[in-house]
């Protein structure tokens, strides 16, 4: 059985993470696997980021932020705007990082 989250408030209806499903990995260790899988293209983190599992679209945060910081300016946009085109994949509860895709666009 996997782990139960403690904050599970913030998955019941009408709540932001409702119908959220976990695989019942820690962000340490969802971190290291983006990590280890930094260089996937943007075509493949994307994917991850239509998951039905919250810590597959979690990697995806991750990796998409690895590959924007060493991105050209094409494919900084391109990320961004996955990024926007994809917010309802995304929740508050996701760790900061995020908004380096955003803040990073918007004051260059």
């Amino acid at each position: 059985m996997l782990p139960v989250y403690k904050n599970t408030s913030k998955r019941i209806k009408g709540e932001y993470g409702e119908g959220d499903r976990f695989l019942g990995l820690r962000v340490p260790v969802i971190r290291k696997i983006a990590k280890k899988y930094r260089n996937i293209s943007i075509s493949e983190a994307s994917e991850f980021l239509q998951s039905q599992f919250h810590e597959e679209r979690l990697f995806s945060l991750f990796v998409l932020i690895y590959l924007f910081k060493k991105a050209n300016d094409t494919d900084k946009k391109k990320i961004f705007t996955m990024y926007l085109n994809n917010t309802k994949s995304i929740n508050n509860s996701d760790p900061n990082g995020n908004e380096y895709v955003v803040w990073s666009d918007v004051n260059a």
